[in-house]
């Protein structure tokens, strides 16, 4: 037979089901948005990683104009090479119907000795054969074209030709068609060589042995390869160094995770509050029953054991809940982010660590959160707990009770919602925690979506100035293409650039990383950057450059007004830092156009032009710079690709609108706390006031005004938490300015404050709390006048 104290925790369980289930549903969410987030975590860095060891990622790409495998063979026999491989890669457009795509073209010459940078097939046939390609998965959506389907390409001198769709593939660093709008396909060298390419590699791939485990040892790695090519005459284009053993998404994420982790830590604490308040509410309804069990030799021992008990119960409940549902949203929310980044996930599964975590959550924090309540409940005297009859009979005597005395003017049952309101001040302030903290989630993810678009635009307007991009296949006189570009019926203004590779000579005499420098004509506002020091570039400036923010941060000890040594097309050159300007996403840096050009031996030479139009829409850039090409090619002038600012707009809003998603996602299941534990207090609160409402009825107090009276005071508490959460919610989007500006920009965003999602809020903090208040003012409407009276 069981003891009569665990009888009575049977009993509080089960005949106070409402009571339970608000209890075990709030700490469920705290675990399960703790945990899912957790899980995110674990598994997503974990085979983030373990599939990019697995492809045997290069971490030096050389580009080269033309070799073949005597070069690669001269390579692997280096003592510091592990491996190399070489392969072409070729600028190519896809006819989609009406929208033209940019494709990156990959060539193997033997697709079954592919050792670096593995590729893996997913569906058709592989390798591809003649006059087939194989696109990336990510790019088949774009394509438009199914397997067995003939896709057209279009070449930059305008032929088109049509090759096979035989199948697709697992490219981990192809750069997926989700986070830019650009193709990339596989085809075979002899395919390469049909559709008119040359059938040489381009592209060297080397693998490091895995002593030089860090970029500055495969620096050096690099730098003594260029020396050796060099003095054999080898030109090369640039190099390109990546740290080893992690994927290239991986910093991002992790401070994408890191968010989420902290949001999901919020909704765990918000839990606990609500445990806080049903406590309370509890023990101050069990006073008698704790003075009875006191007064046959119960021990506050004894009696603080029974509710830590309960408590515990409460957590074991809330754990059976949330670890499947736990468990089905982390998996949600790693899907969508290795979706996102093109990654498979190769082993969900609850994680020992993330396990454990969730089971503290749910069993110590509903315990440590009830300790105060559970301790003051049950150190209550026999006299005190046998002398209490009903429920919070009378209301606070404090100041603020006092002057809602005095509040005049009202109907009766609103002033009765307002002073029952303020009743339970502890328990108040407690839910209205919950509410506030939602809200102040909620806005501050709205203004961090305004302060992105707003810094997405200003970006925008800072460096793509223009409407239309177009990459030349060649060097072509400036001007003249320039001219030819604005006779087109809709063109402003065309401006030509050149670009080269440069390496910084360190005073050491090693070199840095390649990185690119670009050339535009003095006094274009074709840019118009937001500088971080020194300045801009002007007229008949010769060798002074501008560097981006993110190139300056691997020149530390470079300022604005020092001289750099840059080695551009195998020769030394001196350069004056006249500014670095923000530029978190490109290691780049900018030059006057004629000396760049000048300094590469092709004065007045452009091979890239962009172009300003009337139409500012993204159908009429498009058509615009389908017109443009066909304008330059009827002069001889051929273009290998071409973009236009709404391509990069809606591609860079996609990438946001995803991370605000997710965002979004954590605070609604803090909104959903908030609700529950509205809902909770609205219960209780017409427990406690049963009698009250007995004696209501009894005096002819209709339904309708019963059930008025609750619906109003759960919208009363609802509208203070949302005037609470419009303050407070301004240094929580600040802080999430920082923290989001510095992974994506480099630099907090621009404070924005959004009207919308106050809006927004208000009609949602407006249902919620209507919602959360029906119930229990249906139940007070249900209760007989009899069973009121007769309610202690």
């Amino acid at each position: 037979m069981l003891n009569p104290r665990w009888r009575k925790v049977i009993r509080d369980l089960w005949t106070t089901k409402t009571r339970t289930a608000l209890v075990v549903m709030a700490i469920a969410v705290g675990v399960f948005a703790f945990g899912s987030v957790f899980i995110t975590n674990e598994v997503l860095i974990t085979d983030m990683n373990a599939q990019y060891l697995a492809i045997n990622a290069s971490t030096i790409t050389v580009s080269i104009p033309s070799f073949d495998d005597t070069l690669v063979r001269s390579v692997r026999r280096q003592k510091d090479v592990a491996d190399a491989q070489g392969r072409a890669t070729r600028l190519v457009k896809v006819i989609n119907e009406d929208k033209t795509y940019n494709l990156i073209l990959i060539a193997f010459d033997d697709y079954e000795e592919i050792t670096l940078n593995i590729i893996r097939s997913e569906t058709g046939t592989w390798p591809p054969g003649s006059r087939e390609i194989l696109l990336e998965r990510s790019s088949v959506s774009l394509s438009g074209a199914g397997i067995g389907d003939s896709i057209e390409i279009e070449m930059s001198n305008g032929f088109i030709h049509h090759l096979n769709l035989a199948g697709t593939v697992h490219d981990l660093n192809a750069l997926p068609a989700t986070l830019y709008p650009q193709l990339t396909g596989y085809v075979s060298m002899k395919t390469l060589v049909w559709l008119g390419f040359p059938g040489t590699y381009n592209q060297l791939e080397i693998a490091a042995r895995e002593e030089f485990d860090t970029v500055a040892k495969l620096e050096t790695v690099a730098d003594g390869l260029r020396d050796r090519w060099e003095r054999n005459g080898v030109s090369i284009d640039s190099i390109l160094v990546r740290a080893p053993g992690e994927h290239w998404g991986i910093d991002p994420t992790r401070a994408f995770t890191l968010i989420l982790n902290v949001m999901g830590v919020f909704a765990l604490i918000l839990s606990g509050f609500l445990v806080v308040n049903t406590m309370s509410a509890l023990l101050a309804g069990q006073r008698r029953q704790i003075g009875m069990m006191k007064a046959v030799g119960g021990t506050g021992r004894q009696i603080m054991g029974i509710y830590v008990v309960l408590v515990t119960c409460y957590g074991l409940l809330a754990l059976a809940v949330a670890l499947p549902i736990g468990m089905v949203l982390g998996y949600f929310f790693t899907n969508a982010v290795m979706g996102f980044l093109n990654v498979d996930i190769l082993n969900y599964h609850l994680p020992l660590r993330v396990f454990l975590l969730q089971v503290m959550a749910a069993l110590l924090v509903p315990v440590l959160a009830s300790a105060v309540p559970v301790f003051a409940g049950t150190r209550v005297t026999v006299r005190e707990a046998v002398s209490d009859f009903g429920i919070g009979a009378a209301g606070g005597q404090g100041l603020l009770d006092r002057m809602l005395m005095r509040v005049r003017g009202l109907p009766r049952p609103v002033l009765l919602s307002l002073r029952n309101t303020f009743r339970r001040k502890g328990r108040l302030f407690l839910t209205l925690g919950t509410l506030v903290v939602a809200g102040m989630l909620f806005i501050s993810v709205m203004n961090v979506r305004g302060a992105l678009s707003a810094d997405t635009d200003n970006i925008l307007n800072m460096l793509f100035n223009y409407e239309v991009q177009l990459f030349l296949d060649g060097d072509y006189e400036s001007r003249g293409v320039a001219r030819r570009a604005e006779s087109l019926a809709g063109v402003v203004r065309a401006e030509g650039r050149t670009g080269a590779q440069a390496q910084r000579i360190k005073a050491d005499g090693s070199k840095g990383a390649t990185f690119a420098i670009v050339g535009l004509p003095a006094g274009s506002d074709f840019i118009q950057p937001e500088m971080i020091s020194g300045r801009w570039l002007k007229k008949n400036d010769r060798n002074a450059i501008v560097l981006s923010s993110n190139l300056a941060e691997d020149m530390p000890n470079v300022r604005v007004g020092d001289n750099i040594v840059l080695d551009i097309g195998d020769e030394e050159h001196d350069w004056e830092v006249a500014g670095i300007m923000l530029m978190a996403f490109e290691k780049t840096a900018y030059a006057d156009f004629d000396y760049l050009s000048s300094v590469k031996g092709e004065p007045g030479l452009a091979s890239m032009m962009f172009v300003r139009t009337e139409q500012k829409d993204g159908e009429s850039q498009s058509e615009m710079a389908g017109a443009l090409e066909d304008r330059l090619k009827e002069a001889g002038i051929n273009v290998s690709q071409s973009a236009t600012r709404d391509t990069l707009s809606s591609a860079w809003a996609g990438q946001f609108a995803f991370l605000i998603g997710f965002l979004m996602s954590m605070a609604a299941m803090t909104a959903l706390i908030g609700a529950l534990g509205l809902a909770g207090m609205m219960s209780l609160n017409v427990m406690e006031r049963t009698r009250e409402i007995g004696i209501m009825r009894s005096l002819g107090a209709a339904d309708r005004t019963i059930s008025g009276i609750v619906v109003t005071e759960g919208l009363l508490i609802g509208l203070m938490s949302w005037v609470l959460a419009l303050p407070l919610s301004i240094p929580v989007t600040i802080l999430l300015n920082a923290g989001i500006g510095s992974m994506v920009f480099d630099q907090p965003l621009v404070f924005t404050f959004s009207p919308v999602g106050v809006v927004i809020w208000l009609a949602i903090i407006v249902t919620v709390s209507v919602a959360a208040s029906l119930l229990p003012a249906y139940r007070a409407t249900r209760m007989s006048i009899r069973e009121t009276l007769a309610y202690e």
